[in-house]
């Protein structure tokens, strides 16, 4: 997988060994780069630019192909942006670039789907249902805290 994000791009791949039912698997870690972009800095005026979608894309294909040379990877890799690149007017274009060059099909998660892949990655199946997610939305702009001393 391909996370596309507000910080950079990263990509990863697990092997999964399945365990007894309720267990959680077995994972291994059989690739991890990142590389750090300035896609979603750059933005001007709600839109990504010409040049961090190519850069972007650019870096995007590159680990694509180290994750399918260097972990044997299958064909089917997954290239998402999260809930921060997906606030860009103009992801279609992103992720047209994405497919043109990797043939690879991007998508756009919101920050709902951020949250609950989140809990479904942290917590085994049989403690889901007695679990709780507990979630900050930063402010745009923070605001500083009253803090009394008295």
């Amino acid at each position: 997988m391909v996370e596309v994000g507000s910080k950079g791009i990263k990509a990863r791949v697990f092997e999964f060994t399945k365990m007894n039912d309720g267990e959680a698997p077995d994972v291994k870690q059989k690739y991890s780069r990142d590389i750090n972009t300035n896609l979603v800095q750059s933005m001007k005026d709600g839109r990504f630019t010409d040049v961090a979608i190519l850069e972007s894309t650019d870096a995007i294909a590159m680990l694509v192909g180290d994750m399918k040379e260097q972990s044997g990877a299958k064909d089917d890799c997954l290239v998402v942006g999260s809930s921060g690149a997906a606030k860009a007017l103009n992801t279609d274009e992103l992720a047209a670039s994405v497919a043109n060059k990797t043939g690879v099909l991007m998508d756009f998660i919101n920050p709902e789907q951020e949250a609950k892949y989140a809990m479904v990655a942290a917590i085994r199946p049989k403690r889901r249902p007695e679990s709780v997610l507990v979630a900050r939305r930063m402010a745009t702009r923070p605001r500083p805290l009253k803090i009394k001393t008295t």
